[in-house]
């Protein structure tokens, strides 16, 4: 097995870029799903649009309240988009920054790609990371290959890389500083910069993601086991230097405020709601701490299941052997777990939340992996070790691959819009029951919601606003989303409508959202169209980005987005 031993028939040098390459033709393929629409996988854009406003304007700091995430991540995206817009601003195909700016505005949608490349070129970087990671701490090659074709083939790792969200620049800011870390445990001698430096990427992790500062627990370990003759109070309360990385980090998440105070006050008013739920002074109802305990365990059974069993191999087996680096990387696993689990998880939980502490999975799997073929297989015969890398393999593909077919298909967001664009005259006058199911909309349409919802104005309206009717995307429509917080204005005549246009993933679904639709006429009877058209509201429609066993339900999907139905009115 080429990846598990330094002899084989390729060269060690160029398994790790053969294993980037695997990667990046995992993380690709599908990098188009849903185009051009951009509501479609949550916070996608948050980040993108973030670091083109602060081009825009220009500005330093992605202080907006549309920007609910920490600010690192839209530095992060900054010189990538940079490059980009002076590219196309060379190349001719603008003719003036004015042009650029308004296909900026009125199309970011078709930017999106180019924001799921920046997550593949981070993913790429973190494969690196943890290769460099597992050879300061193993000293092993192979070890640190595993761990990288591990972690290259993970279903959460390659779905993630697919989109333009927050969690792929936060593994990478994570690695980054955990590299530091690993670097400053192996060093013969460390000096204060190294403090300084771990001080300040661990502010950089958390001014991605508030989870990131969990990373600060195995610097700890290692300060403990660099000093491990000393007692404790000379190991963290009287050492200089680890004060200093303290201040470093105190100072950097002074700073992480003033460059989004929205963010900051977001995840901090967030993680003080889970501290109440936790502590059972909440009301909401949906807090449950004993589900929070073991909803993350479930999915990361269910994403990779091999994964776990070689990581529990390897835990052990660290434990046994070396006992540091099991502390070392155990130490962001089990608190990681604590807080985005029993904490977070109570009132928040999302699958894909899990995802960072994949990476570190990775390596003490590899570990494992390694020393059990070394141990069993070694003297094996030839034929049986490539049956059980092909094995091994294949199993580790399905879900990557899988993943990629689904997101190759058209979605149904994109039927419904080709055909109503297609079918449907201008100016039709159009109930959209999904907040992310954007229509072209006309200035009466745009006029509406600055009056009633000016909260709800997107950027691209705004901009239309200032447009002549002519410049408008066409075809165009007077869309009016009934699903505003405050009700239906009296203002608003429920049957003045022509079509009505819902979306649901299950039964309850479909039945909630026609049971809202009722006040505007629309009933079962008026069904015009339907997508995918052999649809029932008992169909199984996934979320893709929620989805919950995928070994199994990926086999069962039959279409990618919700089923969109559309009812006529008039």
């Amino acid at each position: 097995m080429s990846i598990l031993t330094t002899h084989g028939a390729l060269k060690q040098s160029y398994i790790l870029p053969i294993l980037l390459g695997i990667f990046v033709v995992l993380a690709t393929v599908g990098m188009f799903y849903n185009y051009p629409l951009t509501t479609t996988i949550g916070d996608e854009t948050v980040l993108m649009a973030s670091s083109l406003k602060m081009m825009a304007e220009p500005s330093l700091r992605p202080d907006y309240p549309t920007n609910y995430h920490m600010p690192a991540g839209a530095y992060l995206y900054l010189p990538f988009f940079a490059g980009l817009l002076l590219f196309l601003r060379l190349s001719g195909l603008f003719g003036s920054v004015a042009l650029l700016v308004q296909f900026g505005t009125l199309e970011y949608g078709r930017l999106l790609p180019f924001a799921r490349f920046i997550s593949v070129a981070l993913g790429v970087a973190c494969l690196y990371l943890l290769y460099k990671i597992c050879r300061k701490l193993f000293d092993d090659a192979p070890v640190a290959l595993t761990a990288v074709f591990l972690l290259a083939t993970d279903a959460w790792f390659v779905f993630l890389s697919h989109f333009g969200k927050v969690w792929i620049p936060q593994m990478f800011t994570i690695l980054l500083a955990l590299y530091c870390i690993v670097r400053f445990y192996r060093a013969p001698t460390v000096r204060l910069r190294d403090y300084v430096l771990i001080g300040l990427l661990t502010s950089v992790a958390f001014a991605t993601h508030v989870v990131g500062v969990l990373v600060y627990l195995p610097f700890l370990v290692a300060q403990y086991y660099r000093h491990k003759g000393k007692n404790l109070l000379e190991t963290f309360v009287l050492h200089k230097h680890f004060w200093v990385c303290n201040i470093t980090f105190v100072l950097g998440v002074a700073l992480t405020y003033y460059l989004n105070p929205f963010g900051f006050q977001n995840y901090f008013n967030q993680s003080a709601d889970a501290a109440l739920g936790t502590a059972g002074r909440t009301a909401d109802p949906d807090a449950n701490f004993l589900q929070g305990s073991f909803f993350y365990a479930g999915v990361l059974f269910e994403y990779a299941p091999l994964l776990i069993f070689l990581s529990l191999i390897g835990a052990y087996r660290l434990f046994k052997k070396n006992r540091e680096v099991f502390y070392l990387l155990s130490s962001f696993v089990v608190g990681y777990y604590l807080v985005i689990g029993p904490f977070l998880g109570s009132m928040r939980a999302q699958p894909h939340y899990i995802a960072p502490v994949v990476p570190f999975l990775a390596g003490i799997a590899a570990y494992g992996l390694v020393s059990l073929w070394r141990e069993r297989l070694t003297m094996r015969a030839k034929s049986v070790k490539i049956v059980l890398v092909l094995a091994f393999t294949l199993v580790s593909l399905y879900l990557p691959v899988m993943f990629d077919y689904r997101l190759m298909q058209e979605t149904t967001q994109q039927q419904f819009l080709r055909w109503l664009y297609t079918t449907v005259p201008a100016g039709t006058k159009i109930l959209d029951f999904d907040a992310y199911l954007t229509i072209n909309e006309n200035r009466a349409s745009i006029e509406l919601t600055k009056r009633l919802n000016p909260s709800f104005l997107q950027k691209r309206q705004e901009y239309l606003l200032g447009l002549p009717d002519g410049a408008f995307p066409s075809p165009n429509y007077f869309v009016f989303q009934p699903l505003y917080p405050n009700g239906v204005p009296a203002e608003i005549d429920r049957h003045q409508f022509a079509y009505a246009v819902l979306t649901w993933h299950t039964e309850d679904d479909y039945k909630n959202i026609l049971e809202e639709a009722k006040e505007f006429g629309v009933t079962p009877e008026k069904l015009f169209a339907l997508f995918p058209a052999n649809a029932t509201e008992g169909t199984y429609s996934a979320d893709i980005e929620n989805l919950r066993k995928p070994i199994s339900n990926l086999l069962r999907m039959k279409h990618t987005g919700p089923i969109v139905a559309v009812y006529k009115l008039q």
